[in-house]
């Protein structure tokens, strides 16, 4: 059976200038989980890449991840219950990340934005296909236990998330706004 978050295929604390590649994972609570960050220990220029994860809770989390890469990844059939979400970017900061050219199949959530300092987190070019709670979902606080803000695409919104680049949207900005009470509780 499925475990929690602490439960992962690879999980790593206090992490700085790791690569983790060209792996199979399965069955996990979380299939990468790049967590910790005790303070004075930093955790950045982490890469997460060529892996594919299937079955598991989770797909790729990184917490604090500063200047970090993911991209390349297949993240598929996460478990069948709400939360289950194929990308986790940020929890506390994601500076400067950068989350490319994955794919995720079949997840309650695609990609889950956490936390209010992420700045300059880049998005491009990922595929979701499956989800039902969003393909980009947005928490403003670091507990997913608060409640999830409102989202706004309104270029006025207080909270820049990250960039998105599609075919039908050359550039923008993914903002989220807790203030709306009349948007979806995702960004999209």
């Amino acid at each position: 059976s499925l475990g929690g978050q602490n439960e992962g295929c690879v999980l790593s604390y206090d992490t700085t200038h790791s690569v983790v590649e060209h792996n199979w994972l399965a069955d996990c609570g979380v299939g990468v989980f790049i967590k910790g960050a005790h303070s004075p220990e930093v955790q950045e220029f982490n890469t997460i890449r060529f892996n594919t994860i299937t079955d598991s809770y989770h797909g790729i989390r990184v917490l604090g991840g500063d200047d970090s890469r993911v991209y390349q990844n297949i993240v598929a059939g996460c478990a069948p219950t709400a939360g289950a979400t194929g990308l986790f970017v940020g929890f506390s900061t994601a500076l400067r990340s950068r989350w490319v050219n994955n794919t995720v199949y079949n997840c309650a959530r695609g990609i889950a934005l956490q936390g209010t300092d992420i700045v300059d987190a880049v998005l491009r070019n990922n595929i979701v296909v499956g989800s039902t709670e969003g393909a980009v979902y947005s928490w403003a606080s670091a507990s997913p236990a608060d409640s999830p803000p409102r989202a706004s695409a309104r270029t006025g919104s207080s909270l820049p998330i990250a960039r998105q680049r599609s075919r039908r949207q050359r550039r923008g900005w993914w903002r989220c706004d807790s203030s709306s009470s009349h948007a979806p509780s995702r960004c999209s």
